[in-house]
């Protein structure tokens, strides 16, 4: 249920079936004040989530609620496209011009304000459509992937407008499907087949892994594969050796290298990042719906 802090409400969700695909049951919210990242790799249903929330899919169970939303809207094409201007375009979005001229300034778009859109990079295409999102006025924002084409500095003041954003009381609901960018985010919401398979901050998500990676050099890998057991792992032939990849706990890595002595001739630690904890929590999740 809707009220001053949630912004979003879903409970016991279910899309309706999009060619072959489907977002399945899930249920989260959303506060005010709030960046919220939808995260994972291509096909996932990030994409599919969005327009769900938005209203362009149908809504076949469940409770879905939703405050006033702001989606990016789509440019024009073809002979539109020639005849239109980011200036001409961003006022029909806009709920003030002096916010449309502000934000085409922000995102890099000041010196291509009478360019036709169809001569505009796809960098700067991307921007504009990020900009008539932003450009309305709504306590929820919408973005499909808005940092997908952005340059170093058009990130850096697209993450300033966002937390301004946030900070005056709105909400962010954005696309990525790079860990660098969710990281940023104050909780990531990870879909894996249209399933949610977690929803907490970045710093929970990579602690509730309980893990490390390691990268091991090894001359005979057997002994390690053994200690292994049901662990999965990457081995890759190296021209006099082997590397496997893997995340282990304290215990496990322990014993690795106990069980790879005099054999192991290198070790690399690494910082799980966000990627490594939605493979882990998809290989959890898809372990539970096989018992």
């Amino acid at each position: 249920m809707l009220n001053d802090a949630i912004l979003l409400h879903a409970e016991g969700i279910l899309s309706e079936q999009v060619g072959d695909f489907r977002l399945q049951l899930m249920s989260f919210e959303i506060y005010r004040g709030e960046c919220v990242a939808l995260f994972g790799p291509s096909g996932c249903g990030k994409s599919l989530l969005l327009a769900l929330i938005a209203g362009e899919v149908a809504l076949e169970a469940g409770v879905l609620e939703c405050a006033d939303f702001a989606r990016m809207p789509d440019l024009p094409s073809g002979r539109a496209a020639l005849n239109l201007t980011p200036n001409k375009w961003m006022k029909r979005h806009a709920f003030s011009w002096s916010r449309a001229v502000y934000l085409l300034e922000l995102l890099g778009l000041g010196e291509q304000v009478d360019t036709p859109i169809a001569e505009l990079s796809a960098g700067e295409r991307a921007m504009l459509q990020v900009g008539g999102a932003l450009a309305q006025q709504a306590l929820l924002y919408l973005l499909d992937d808005p940092f997908d084409k952005a340059d170093f500095e058009r990130a850096r003041r697209l993450w300033m407008e966002l937390e301004d954003r946030c900070r005056f009381g709105a909400a962010v609901l954005f696309a990525t499907r790079d860990p660098a960018v969710a990281r940023r985010a104050d909780r990531v919401l990870m879909l894996h087949r249209g399933r949610l398979i977690a929803f907490d901050t970045p710093d929970n998500l990579i602690r509730e892994m309980h893990a490390t990676r390691l990268e091991i050099e090894t001359i005979d890998p057997q002994p390690l594969i053994d200690t292994l057991g049901e662990v999965e792992f990457r081995i890759i032939e190296q021209g006099d050796g082997y590397r496997l990849s893997l995340f282990a706990d304290d215990a496990l890595a322990l014993r690795l290298l106990q069980e790879g002595y005099g054999n192991v001739r290198v070790v690399y630690l690494r910082e799980p990042t966000l990627a490594d904890a939605w493979q882990y929590f998809a290989l959890r999740h898809r372990y539970k719906t096989t018992l």
